[in-house]
């Protein structure tokens, strides 16, 4: 067996010509690793979510064995100067590394060459490495839908559990942290199969050239894994400059789709006449509801008068008008596909992809690759801003990936969903403000001014907890690749709401047989119709609070004129408050439930203390809280007003509450 070594910075890295990679830092193991595996794929190109099935490199789909020369492998491995060269002959198949040692982490170059007659498999792993390894680690994978953040504290996996983009592990003594490149079309895609988790690239339907360059996956080690997430926004965010967030309402939680002129107005008009909402509401937002399908982006009936004059009674009333677009999913009934169905991305059989799929509607991708498809989205937008809109947020971004083949197929899908942003940004320009809705993180910075990181909230607490662990986990992106949006700030509940009918509202229900079928199912509706069940005014003064200390997008959901004096002071006080990006404190604690944030401000540090369990705790503070020095501080109670001693660091929190802390500096 032939090892060579390199060494930089600290950092050790040897390879062999079995196959086998070891990171070392400071004389101490940090990772071993397995080079070239070129074993395995996913089942289709871009998994979102846990359980996805590995297709073996060795069989066709059909699970037939392929040719003997497939399997038949050669490895070699030599120093170049400063850089380990690996390669991997395989039959026809060529794949080969660069692997070297820059700026504190280890990095791995991957080229392929592509045969003439023997099309690679449309995702490989490049890298794989054992699970057991990281055995009593804490692990932060991302990926899931909607910004879904997993924090596992065994490092044992489900088979068929997936990562996007990034993979951080701690344990007591040390951290490591694995990326891909930002910038690049092969973004790193893990899947875990057997114990053995595998880092895959996803290739275009046809690659273009003989050689492809496959991006660099970073390998950095570190003291915590909260040090290098942070380390990893810093890094990748390419300089990219972070609008200040407008402070928005938005129809969607209330209304979903049922919205009108009528009740968009109502609601401006409750909050113009809002002495304090009236100075801190920056932009009236109209979501799902007003157009009359995806692909027919032209008002339905109870906008009469058309979008236009919505815009400008909007802005009459002194806001910003905001307009929410699938701005990718075409109904099948629409115009625009019904026209012409060559238009949208197509199946591996040359036929529409229908690729979305939410809450009983189907769609398919528009294919920005055609010339016709990218001048339908660029006039779609320039007419929308053209009549008024400055502010658009854009949902269901994600159902781009899962096409299987676009029209110009040498570029990747994620190529082709960055392309259908930045036809949207020069349609609109950069003075608009742009959210992305289901972004799927890896499409990286500068292409929205804010993004979800969370799931759809709603007013009962066992999804404000839910959610509240991906913002959380989230936060190193917040005000570094864009402003962090947690979904909305609702207050409405058994406490604080006035209207008539129920404060929310199902509008998609399961069939008689699922319900029947499935008793947890059919509670679930069955608490969803219970005001009780919705959230205390303490449990909203919680949500309030997580997104204060997040600081980053705020949008009101609620219809002001339904609440109560005690719920319009928990918004009024949000968004009059002076804000900045927040941090958790320790994220790995309770799988993500920071019970400590802290936020910087000019004048002053906000602390908030959060109980998410269902029982009493206490929280103890210490005089470096966040690493911010408090000791002989002035405090105040920020919801009160009231003075805190100076001295206090032990707080009796009830379940589901919390304490926000205003420590003076000056």
């Amino acid at each position: 067996m032939h090892i060579e070594y390199i060494s930089s910075e600290g950092l050790k890295v040897s390879a062999d010509d079995s196959g086998r990679l070891a990171v070392y830092s400071k004389g101490s193991p940090v990772m071993q690793m397995g080079w070239l595996p070129f074993t395995t794929g996913f089942e289709q190109p871009f998994p979102y979510a846990d359980g996805f099935k590995e297709i073996p490199l060795n069989l066709d789909l059909d699970n037939s064995p392929k040719s003997f020369d497939y399997i038949l492998e050669k490895r070699s491995v030599k120093l170049s100067g400063d850089a380990l060269e690996v390669s991997l002959q395989r039959g026809r198949y060529s794949l080969s590394q660069r692997i070297y040692i820059k700026d504190g982490a280890c990095v791995i170059e991957s080229f392929a060459n592509i045969p003439a007659h023997n099309p690679l498999p449309r995702t490989f792993d490049v890298i794989e490495f054992p699970q057991d390894q990281f055995k009593g680690w804490q692990a932060f994978t991302s990926g899931g839908k909607m910004g879904a953040i997993n924090i596992n504290s065994t490092g044992s996996f489900p088979e068929g559990s997936a990562c996007k983009s990034f993979f951080a592990v701690q344990n007591s003594e040390q951290a490591v942290i694995i990326y891909s490149d930002t910038d690049s079309p092969y973004y790193l895609n893990m899947g875990c199969f057997r114990g053995v988790w595998h880092g895959m690239v996803e290739l275009p339907a046809e690659p273009a050239g003989e050689r492809l360059a496959l991006g660099r996956i970073n390998i950095r080690p570190g003291e915590s894994a909260e040090t290098l997430l942070i380390d990893f926004a810093q890094r990748t965010s390419a300089g990219h400059a972070v609008k200040p967030a407008p402070k928005c309402w938005n129809s969607w939680d209330y209304y979903h789709s049922s919205i009108s002129h009528k009740n968009i107005i109502e609601n401006a008009r409750a909050i113009a006449d809002d002495p304090v909402l009236s100075k801190n509401i920056d932009c009236i937002v109209m979501d799902m509801g007003w157009e009359v399908r995806f692909g027919e982006w032209t008002a339905d009936p109870n906008f009469p008068d058309g979008m236009a004059a919505t815009a400008k009674a909007i802005r009459n009333l002194g806001f910003e008008a905001g307009l929410w677009f699938a701005p990718i999913i075409l109904d099948p009934e629409c115009n625009f596909f019904q026209d012409d169905y060559n238009w949208v991305g197509k199946n591996r059989f040359g036929f529409p992809d229908r690729t979305y799929e939410c809450c009983g509607l189907f769609g398919y991708v528009l294919d920005v690759t055609r010339p016709e498809g990218e001048e339908y989205l660029f006039n779609l937008f320039k007419h929308y801003k053209e009549i008024g809109y400055t502010y658009f947020k854009l949902d269901f971004l994600r159902y781009a990936m899962y096409v299987h083949r676009y029209t110009d197929a040498s570029m990747t899908n994620v190529e082709v969903m960055r392309k259908s942003l930045k036809i949207i940004r020069a349609a609109v320009g950069e003075d608009a403000y742009i959210l992305g809705c289901n972004l799927p993180f890896e499409v990286g910075p500068g292409y929205c001014d804010a993004c979800r990181v969370s799931g759809d909230v709603s007013i009962f607490w066992d999804n404000i907890k839910r959610n509240a662990r991906s913002i959380c986990c989230t936060a190193f992106w917040n005000g570094r690749w864009w402003a962090n949006d947690p979904d909305f700030l609702v207050v409405r509940g058994r406490d604080t709401y006035t209207g008539e009918r129920l404060p929310y509202n199902i509008w998609w229900f399961a069939r008689d047989d699922e319900m029947a079928a499935n008793k947890e199912l059919l509670e679930f509706y069955i608490q969803k119709h219970n005001i009780d069940k919705t959230l205390s005014l303490e449990e909203a003064r919680t949500h309030a609070s997580l997104e204060l200390l997040n600081g980053g997008a705020f949008v009101l959901a609620d219809p002001v004129m339904y609440l109560n004096e005690a719920g319009k002071d928990l918004v009024r006080r949000v968004l009059s408050a002076k804000t900045s990006p927040g941090r958790p404190v320790d994220i790995f604690a309770d799988g993500g439930l920071s019970r400590i944030w802290v936020q910087k401000l000019d004048d002053r540090l906000r602390i908030g203390l959060f109980n998410w369990k269902d029982t009493d705790e206490t929280i103890e503070l210490t005089d470096e809280a966040g690493g911010f020095n408090i000791r002989g501080k002035r405090m105040v109670d920020f919801w009160t007003g009231e003075e805190i001693n100076a001295g206090k660091r032990t707080f009796n929190l009830l379940p589901h509450t919390c304490k926000v802390l205003e420590v003076m500096y000056y």
